[in-house]
């Protein structure tokens, strides 16, 4: 078994950990594709028969593990995938839904399928990187911010950005970085059913969501995958607020501690002892330890060798408060 921690900074309230009881599916990219939330649900790398399987990659900006997306074209039989059980299909009370992803794109693309709701057939709710989200079943379809239309540049090109798109029957809101940039209101809209975004049946996206069978990173769009690095995917049940993103946001963007802000302290897993040990304390710190849904584990911990002896394998934090700032460590344990 092997460790591998990252560190984050945050300002936030514990609010989003709360919202985290809408939370139905979490995947880390830790060199694995098992649902942090539901360990029954496995995605799984793929690629048509010309294209070239999604692979994990160190990613030193993001601390960590990254999914590695590849470039691919259905008429040269070559996207690049994941596929994953539908986390929203079949549970009860989804009248609403969030999904958030880190993207850190490789070029212009704009067409090309970041993520999708997908029946491998015709019904699809799908992004892509030029925040162009779409519907399509039944002969039913939109398009919000379509390329040829619109070209957004919301999402960097060669950096990280988060992007947020929750959707419930009155409509839909797209974020980036925290911020919201997009709602049904203030995008490029072309329906056929429907000359304007208040004449559309969101309710339609809802059904969708609730029955397909699958949800994708790369397939799913009507044309193909695009090259992407992916971290840190989230999906809800709910919609998240414009304050809980934001502190989503703040909560996953990595940085470095200043070592005027914060000791440096280490953490790890010692695999013989069976135990967290922490390195560098003063002593004045207060440590908690919270699962990765923000349910309270251990709290009032003031030594610096923790038992592990009830934790499963999976992702924690670790909260490290020394009366002036706090630090959060993710650790992960596989």
């Amino acid at each position: 078994m092997k460790s591998k921690l990252t560190f984050l900074v945050l300002t936030l309230s514990m609010s989003v950990y709360a919202q985290n009881t809408q939370l139905v599916a979490r995947y880390s990219f830790e060199e694995n594709l098992t649902n942090e939330v539901n360990s029954a649900q496995e995605g799984v790398a793929d690629s048509q028969l010309a294209g070239t399987v999604p692979t994990f990659d160190a990613d030193a900006s993001r601390n960590g593990m990254v999914l590695h997306q590849y470039f691919g074209l259905p008429d040269d039989n070559s996207i690049s995938y994941t596929q994953f059980p539908n986390p929203l299909r079949g549970i009860p009370d989804v009248n609403g839904l969030t999904v958030s992803i880190w993207v850190n794109r490789f070029d212009g693309n704009v067409f090309d399928g970041l993520w999708a709701f997908f029946d491998n057939a015709d019904s699809r709710f799908y992004l892509t990187p030029n925040a162009y989200l779409s519907y399509n079943a039944n002969n039913v379809f939109f398009d919000a911010n379509w390329p040829e239309t619109i070209t957004t540049n919301v999402l960097a090109i060669e950096d990280w950005s988060m992007i947020v798109v929750t959707a419930d029957a009155s409509g839909f809101q797209i974020y980036v970085n925290g911020t919201q940039v997009f709602d049904k209101n203030n995008v490029e809209w072309f329906s056929n059913v429907a000359s304007t975004s208040n004449e559309f049946d969101f309710s339609l996206i809802i059904d969708l969501v609730k029955s397909v069978p699958y949800f994708y990173l790369g397939f799913g769009s009507w044309w193909g995958s695009a090259e992407l690095l992916l971290d840190d995917l989230r999906i809800y049940k709910g919609m998240l607020t414009s304050d809980e993103i934001y502190e989503l946001y703040i909560s996953e963007r990595t940085t470095e501690i200043p070592q005027t802000e914060a000791t440096a302290i280490n953490s790890f897993y010692d695999q013989q002892s069976n135990s967290i040990i922490i390195d560098g304390l003063q002593g004045n710190e207060k440590i908690e330890l919270f699962s990765i849904a923000g349910q309270l584990l251990l709290s009032g911990i003031n030594q610096s060798v923790i038992s592990a002896e009830n934790l499963n394998k999976g992702v924690y934090l670790l909260k490290i408060d020394n009366g002036n700032i706090f630090t959060i460590k993710k650790l992960v344990i596989y």
